[in-house]
């Protein structure tokens, strides 16, 4: 009876090799839609199967880009591809992964959505496996306290919120129309969407403006330079964004300066979106039309009016 024991341990072994050959085809023909896709990996990912898993988590990817852009299911089918290869210990793959499921996040999720919360903690623990790895790898360059990391992290966040706009500015009203020409108007603009999604969102911004109109006749009218610091609060809708504020601006000519508040409001259509797919770094290039109010003096009731046109460009990662 031992030796027919002994003599049937090569049969199950090949038996056990020809079922995990086959076992990922037979499973695949049985999960053919994004929920048993995504149930099939979850089980796989439990016995500790992570290139299974990985496969199953990948073709519920590739299902999902056929779902409409705001559906739940694009976003979690990056996060659990993400989960699976950080796992595995593909790091740069599933940072790439958790960033993009983070764009879709803050695109199609109100910013309190505790998913939200649960996509960046996901990340963040990533991270911190990603800097423990490059302190212990002895040919890397990372600095060991992570000082570049959080000055990186800082660097994102700003520049995923800043955008440079530049266009014609025309003045307006009778006198300032007649003795200055039309010219460029510059706006930095830092952008934070206080509440809501990419649909809908109210969003507050800082602006700086800078503009320099040249004289008709510099021999009668000198150079007028209005430079200004102002805030903005909006409300956006899909690609449409409209905004109001006031702030306060310098306005300067070759004999002198005036200090005045003065208000704004902009309008702005977003025509090109590299992100709009859930998917970073990319461009986000809008349309905006602008007007500014700025009395020169005192009880100058028409003061100095610009009407500017032009392109915000920003890149988010």
């Amino acid at each position: 009876m031992n030796r027919r024991r002994l003599c049937s341990v090569p049969r199950i072994r090949i038996y056990l090799a020809i079922a995990a050959a086959l076992g990922p085809a037979l499973l695949a023909s049985q999960a053919t839609t994004w929920e048993g896709l995504s149930a099939a990996g979850n089980r796989a990912l439990a016995q500790g199967l992570l290139p299974l898993a990985a496969g199953y988590f990948r073709s519920a990817l590739a299902l999902a880009a056929d779902y409409p852009e705001e559906d739940l299911r694009r976003t979690t089918a990056l996060r659990n591809l993400a989960h699976a290869v950080t796992l595995a210990g593909s790091y740069a793959e599933a940072d790439a992964l958790y960033r993009s499921a983070l764009a879709r996040a803050d695109h199609f999720l109100p910013a309190d959505h505790p998913y939200q919360q649960t996509l960046l903690d996901e990340h963040a623990a990533l991270l911190e496996a990603m800097r423990r790895s490059a302190e212990l790898d002895p040919d890397t360059l990372a600095v060991s306290d992570g000082f570049w990391d959080r000055v990186n992290a800082l660097g994102v966040r700003v520049g995923n919120v800043t955008t440079f706009q530049t266009g014609p500015v025309m003045p307006l009203g009778a006198a300032v129309s007649q003795s200055h020409k039309p010219a460029l108007l510059h706006i930095l603009r830092f952008n934070y969407r206080i509440s809501g999604t990419r649909a809908f969102g109210l969003i507050l911004s800082l602006d700086r403006f800078a503009a320099h109109l040249p004289a008709e006749r510099s021999a009668f009218s000198p150079p007028l330079t209005v430079l200004g610091l102002g805030s903005s609060i909006g409300l956006s809708a899909g690609k449409l964004a409209l905004q109001v504020g006031g702030g306060l601006f310098r306005i300067s000519t070759t004999t002198g300066h005036e200090n005045r508040f003065g208000l704004s409001a902009g309008l702005g259509l977003v025509v090109w979106d590299d992100t709009a797919r859930g998917t970073r770094p990319g461009f986000v290039l809008s349309a905006r039309t602008s007007l500014l109010q700025l009395p020169v003096a005192p009880g100058d009731p028409n003061g100095v009016i610009l009407l500017a046109a032009g392109l915000s460009a920003g890149y988010r990662w």
